[in-house]
């Protein structure tokens, strides 16, 4: 039998409930996203500066530019990766973005409904839409397309396993297979962004403190090394792909060194200030998005004083929360509101005992033992209702929908996109500022591996861009909030507009390359 079989009969779900959960979360998750990430088609663009970052690398790697070497950013290569194909769907619009998007949230909510099952009945499907909502219309889900949204349903699978292993397997061996598996998606979160991997560096605690608690320690070495095993076969095509272009420097100096070494925001850091941030920033996470915040309390609380469990699974529950903060503040004084996004993979812990107690309330008033007919149509019309409710919530609480339906042709890429088009196979330079969407929108392959200004302060990056400008080596240039220096003589004005971003109204200016 399977591992995924097994895990199914444990959760006590039929190979048909799978089918329709899945189906189930696939149509909730399109529902939810069309109206929450502005990669949705009801959005004229999605305007946020990282996700068109991470488009702009995307496109250049499927253009034959080697990642880290020929072309910058200072996230993971699988990151990337999702965008090279995601503009393989589509060139100048996040449509292929939106796929993935529906497909990464969409394993999350099946894995939020696997967990569920672990200590509630089917009423655990209805809830989907509704933790979904929760999510996704938070202030923590930004823009939609970050790094923590593709990383949540890695971390949400990782969840269910170990929850699993405590309730149907303890203190017996966790099987290997889970082990790789589980390897796997950490190292998938480690070449997406690796501040995640707080959360599975105490996943692996928790399991090598069950085979010191049972002095196994052939147990606590093998399984270590068998997941580090998974860990290294998520690596191996980033081998492969560095090493054969010759790059594996770009790659470790590029990712690793920068993020770790470079890429700080305030000069003065130590650990008190760094301690501090972490448990600021977590505070400001979880009253910014109450709505969901206070599920991973409620969940936490009934960890520790609900049910009966082993105290390895209480003592590791706190494990996962507080390493998880840490890994996602760690090394950074500044708040972001996307950062808080991860944490919101502990809500669904709120949620099995609320539902618990709801299901309690049914048996007793008789509702859950009705005729096996009514009850499959009960089913569909409740589930449909919380989609609604999902939908229309989100709608309400998201802080995307200010851009809804919005014209395209009123937003500053697509009026500046009209001026560039005018010149043959154009060039461009996103000048000072994260990339706005213009390399995007004109579906123009950046010709500089520094393309846009980044959070990383090497001097380089400053230096390369000015040359280009000063020797006029780009058709156009795009800049915000501030005019080329007069040093710049070879460009000359050719469009000007103001858009509002993130509650800032900006100045943009497009400069063109003299004849």
């Amino acid at each position: 039998m399977s591992g995924k079989s097994m895990n199914r009969e444990r959760a006590g779900i039929t190979k048909k409930e799978a089918g329709f959960a899945f189906l189930f979360s696939l149509l909730t998750a399109a529902a939810l996203l069309l109206i929450c990430t502005k990669s949705s088609v009801l959005y004229p663009f999605n305007d946020w500066v990282d996700a068109n970052c991470y488009f702009s690398v995307g496109k250049s790697m499927m253009n034959g530019k080697v990642l880290y070497r020929d072309i910058y950013d200072h996230k993971g290569p699988l990151l990337y990766t999702l965008h090279a194909f995601a503009w393989l769907i589509s060139r100048d619009t996040f449509f292929g973005v939106f796929l993935f998007e529906i497909g990464s949230f969409s394993l999350y909510l099946l894995s939020a409904y696997y967990i569920l099952r672990l200590y509630v009945g089917k009423i655990a499907l209805p809830a989907l839409p509704v933790l979904g909502a929760l999510l996704l219309s938070a202030m923590s889900f930004s823009h939609g397309d970050s790094a923590e949204e593709f990383c949540l349903p890695l971390l949400s699978w990782s969840l269910y396993g170990l929850l699993n292993y405590f309730k149907n397997r303890y203190p017996e061996r966790i099987d290997r297979r889970e082990l790789v598996l589980h390897g796997i998606l950490a190292g998938c979160v480690l070449w997406i962004k690796f501040t995640m991997l707080g959360f599975h560096f105490a996943w692996m605690v928790i399991l090598l403190l069950v085979s010191i608690s049972r002095k196994d320690w052939k147990a606590f070495w093998m399984d270590g090394l068998t997941f580090l095993g998974g860990m290294l076969a998520a690596t191996i095509p980033w081998i492969v792909y560095f090493g054969w272009h010759h790059a594996l420097w770009d790659w470790i100096g590029g990712y690793i060194y920068n993020n770790v070494f470079v890429y700080t925001v305030e000069d003065q850091v130590n650990l008190f200030t760094t301690l501090k941030s972490i448990v600021r920033n977590t505070a400001i996470t979880f009253l910014e998005n109450g709505q969901y915040a206070v599920l991973t309390v409620i969940g936490m609380f009934w960890f520790w004083f609900g049910d009966k469990k082993p105290a390895l699974q209480k003592i590791g529950m706190a494990l996962l929360a507080v390493l998880t903060a840490v890994g996602t503040y760690w090394g950074t004084q500044a708040y972001y509101h996307y950062y808080g996004f991860i944490l919101g993979v502990f809500a669904v812990l709120g949620a099995a005992p609320l539902l618990g107690m709801l299901e309690k309330v049914l048996r007793h008033h008789g509702k859950m033992d009705a005729d096996r007919r009514p009850r499959r149509a009960a089913k569909v019309l409740i589930g449909a209702v919380c989609l609604v409710a999902g939908v229309l919530f989100s709608y309400l609480r998201s802080p995307n929908v200010y851009l809804l339906g919005f014209p395209k042709e009123e937003m500053v890429q697509y009026k500046f996109k009209k001026v560039i088009e005018e010149t043959e196979n154009p060039t461009l330079l996103n000048y000072g500022f994260l990339d706005g969407g213009f390399y995007t929108v004109c579906n123009i392959v950046p010709t500089c591996k520094y393309f846009a200004k980044f959070n990383i302060p090497l001097d380089e990056i400053y230096q390369s861009q000015e040359d280009l400008i000063l020797y006029g080596q780009v058709d156009y240039v795009v800049t915000r909030n501030f005019e080329l220096d007069e040093m710049y003589k070879r460009y000359e004005l050719a469009a000007q507009d103001h858009f509002w971003f993130e509650g800032i109204d900006y100045q943009y200016y497009l400069y063109r390359l003299k004849k």
